[in-house]
């Protein structure tokens, strides 16, 4: 007999884990189709789960009067984080990442400083900020995020733990759609892959590359620092922070990309595999059946193991990479040139 309990855990557990991956990566999409390499999405995340913890520990009922609620609305979200601070919480730690973004977009817009170093030196930069944080976290407390659906809905059996999952996971699917018709079907989409393809055709037709690119820079950090306050505030059962807490969720973002081959409903895909590894990582340890060195160094490895197997796959087939990735990522540009 099929325990539809279990499985529905699961599926649960699985768009836990999906969600900040696939937020974070239709970011890195739309800036990669732009043709700019941003490897520093680890530490936008990890700046925008920091501002966001820090925002939900200050935003309580009091943000809901203040969002013109009334007291009896208000009331309902006693003791957890009301809608309007979630809300807030997570537009800050947006602005976080767009913030550290547009140093991004100084340095390889303005100056034309290599993609990879300066990716990899705000990398660097979000992970130093937020390690000082450590001490200063302890004071703070952020209350569970409140529920905007009716007790009776969340109550329904197997469709009402779904109805429970948090609304953020519903509208990044909903993201990955809209990025596939803003790609395909909006002028502006039609500029940022025009951009990315040939920057210099784009440029000689007049189409403003540097502008287009800061446009999608920015918009990439913002979505990375969303999907880094989803993990302090969201994905554990209780909101915590810990130093390092996206643990290579930024890296995954990116590889994402190469794995859905820059197609938006590809990294729905890719990023369900991966919540589905770290998922399994989680039951694999309450079965008992590994040793504890097992335990300890095989199966906190398993999620990041999966997806560079995939790669490998994937990396094999040069020709279909070639065909679907923007010609002119991470090449300098230069309106001189």
């Amino acid at each position: 007999m099929v325990d539809l309990t279990y499985w529905l855990a699961l599926l649960v557990t699985v768009l836990n884990y999906a969600t900040p991956l696939l937020i974070a990566a239709i970011g890195v999409l739309i800036v990669e189709k732009s043709g700019v390499l941003n490897l520093g999405v680890e530490g936008m995340m990890i700046v925008g789960a920091m501002v966001g913890y820090v925002a939900g520990s200050y935003l309580d009922t009091a943000s809901c009067k203040l969002m013109g609620f009334d007291g009896v609305t208000c009331l309902q979200f006693e003791g957890s984080l009301t809608i309007p601070g979630y809300i807030a919480a997570f537009l800050l730690a947006g602005v976080a990442g767009a913030a550290l973004a547009s140093l991004f977009a100084l340095m390889t817009q303005v100056f034309n400083a290599n993609h990879v170093a300066t990716g990899l030196g705000l990398t660097i930069l979000g992970l130093t900020l937020t390690n000082g944080f450590g001490p200063d976290a302890k004071d703070m407390r952020v209350e569970s995020v409140a529920n905007i659906l009716p007790d009776a809905w969340v109550d329904l059996p197997v469709i009402g733990r779904l109805l429970g999952t948090d609304l953020l996971t519903y509208l990044s699917f909903a993201a990955a759609v809209a990025s596939l018709y803003f790609l395909s079907r909006t002028r502006l989409g039609m500029l940022v892959r025009a951009a990315g393809e040939n920057h210099h055709a784009a440029h000689a037709i007049g189409y403003p590359v540097r502008l287009i690119r800061v446009g999608t820079i920015l918009f990439g950090g913002f979505m990375a620092g969303i999907a880094g306050a989803y993990i302090s505030l969201v994905q554990l059962e209780a909101p915590t922070w810990r130093e390092g807490m996206t643990a290579g969720a930024g890296w995954l973002a990116l590889a994402l990309i190469l794995f859905s081959t820059w197609r938006p409903l590809r990294v729905v895909l890719g990023a369900l595999l991966f919540g589905l590894a770290f998922s399994l990582e989680l039951r694999l340890q309450t079965m008992g059946w590994m040793p504890s060195w097992g335990v300890q160094f095989i199966l906190p490895s398993l999620p990041y193991l999966v997806p560079v197997l995939v790669l490998v796959i994937i990396s094999r087939n040069s020709a279909m990479i070639r065909a679907n990735q923007p010609g002119s990522l991470a090449e300098p540009f230069s309106p001189s040139s």
